[in-house]
């Protein structure tokens, strides 16, 4: 446009200054219109906030007419917001939550965007299965998957065990493992560091437990029972398999196995006491070595899966539990369209996954077209083994229900335990009941 509006000969010159200096109103681009989307996530601490900071810049490089904007909130706090925005109607444009059941009370309640036109038959085909069940509800696709890994860990501080005569790789059986805890009692060392404050430490010892009495399809055949409406099964919370989950967990209380503080620490505190050399064993997930290494660079540390119940066929130690994180768009959000285009990014680009995955040791990627990640850690490097090893793998238990259901039979239940309020029976009967009614509300 500006060749055309300055065509002329040479003879014209006295006239062009006079066109040049019209040119601007007539030819100056309009500037480009910014949309700044309002991105939610619970990542408030390295290296989980470092590495969505890192996601968020570059994609902020790469698309200067989209900008992110990121709150990032802690982890029990976050659910309570996500709640309360989506009741208020004050959405962001986009955020990140867990997947699997924890997106079935928003779709039950037609709260957020259909992502599934986006999940194109390239982007399945680079996505490994467990993600996309992860995502997947009624048959569509509701987020974007993202991370993923093995989760039911128990970390160990090699000192102590050295020094205790303890050798980490016989800890594969329940009884070997709590005889190891008797031990490190007996010695007046904290066996096991754990902080319930939050609810969801005790709500995964339950689901590996679960996992371990049940065996992986089995527990997920109970589970689903609160997740698809009309899923039949005839195992009940109840039976004395599932009971047994809750027994367990109790024994580690009633032997004194576990540090002080179970329901007044974080997680933060109490791996704090953990990395300060407090106790012996601390369950965390695939993610922990970043927060050692951010936090606890110099402390000597190993890891094993969470040990199988001896005596049941079905417990199989090497049956691996993870979870996948992803992208939603609430319904009412201000830029759907610009909020899709991330989203888009995130199911097609490796850019977000290597960034995430490197700085994350242990949230190992979901896309298949990345088959080794720049400077892979150790850990990184055996996490991918045990993953392969592994006879089953599943999301955590408590994805694996109707989110709103799982805070109430297993956040809240683990703490009742904890304190004295219910004993395994009674929570087992209680989370029996309200899955009941769930089915009952969702025939």
């Amino acid at each position: 446009m500006v060749l055309a509006a300055c065509t002329s000969t040479a003879t014209q010159a006295p006239d062009t200054t006079q066109v040049v200096a019209t040119l601007p109103a007539a030819t100056e681009a309009p500037a480009a219109s910014v949309v700044t989307i309002d991105y939610w996530s619970e990542f408030s601490a390295p290296p989980q906030s470092t590495a969505m900071g890192a996601v968020i810049d570059a994609w902020n490089a790469s698309h200067p007419n989209i900008q992110l904007k990121h709150t990032s909130f802690e982890n029990t706090p976050y659910k309570a917001a996500l709640k309360a925005a989506h009741a208020g109607g004050a959405v962001p444009d986009a955020y990140c939550d867990d997947t699997a059941g924890w997106l079935a009370p928003y779709v039950n309640a037609d709260q957020l965007v259909d992502l599934t036109d986006l999940f194109t038959p390239a982007v399945k085909e680079n996505l490994d299965q467990g993600a996309i069940a992860a995502v997947t509800y009624k048959g569509r696709q509701w987020a974007a998957p993202f991370g993923g890994g093995v989760n039911n860990l128990f970390y160990y501080n090699k000192d102590i065990l050295a020094e205790q005569g303890i050798d980490p790789a016989t800890l594969t059986t329940w009884s070997a493992f709590t005889a190891a805890c008797e031990k490190l009692k007996q010695a007046d060392v904290t066996p096991i560091i754990i902080g319930n404050k939050e609810g969801w430490i005790g709500a995964h010892y339950l689901g590996h437990l679960y996992v371990r009495t049940m065996g992986t399809v089995k527990a997920l055949e109970l589970f689903n029972r609160a997740l698809e409406p009309g899923y039949k099964s005839p195992l009940k919370f109840t039976d004395p398999m599932s009971v047994k989950a809750w027994e367990l967990l109790m024994e580690l209380q009633d032997k004194g196995y576990f540090s002080d503080g179970i329901l007044s620490d974080d997680y933060a505190a109490s791996f704090a006491k953990f990395f300060r050399g407090d106790g012996a064993f601390f369950y965390s997930g695939g993610w922990f070595p970043a927060f050692q290494k951010e936090q606890a660079p110099d402390f000597n540390m190993g890891f094993f899966l969470f040990p199988a119940i001896d005596g049941i066929a079905e417990s199989d130690v090497t049956d691996t539990v993870g979870g996948y994180l992803g992208m939603r768009i609430p319904m009412g959000a201000k830029h759907p369209e610009e909020a899709k285009e991330y989203i888009k990014w995130w199911l097609t680009s490796e850019e977000p996954h290597r960034i995430w995955a490197k700085m994350n040791p242990g949230d190992l990627t979901c896309m298949k077209s990345i088959e080794s990640i720049e400077d892979a850690s150790p850990e990184v490097l055996e996490f991918l083994k045990l993953k392969n090893n592994a006879h089953h793998s599943t999301i955590y238990m408590d994805s694996s229900l109707d989110g709103d259901v799982s805070q109430e039979i297993l956040w809240q239940a683990s703490n009742g335990l904890f304190s004295g309020s219910l004993t395994p029976q009674q929570a087992a009967e209680n989370a029996e009941k309200i899955v009941t009614e769930w089915q009952q509300a969702n025939p």
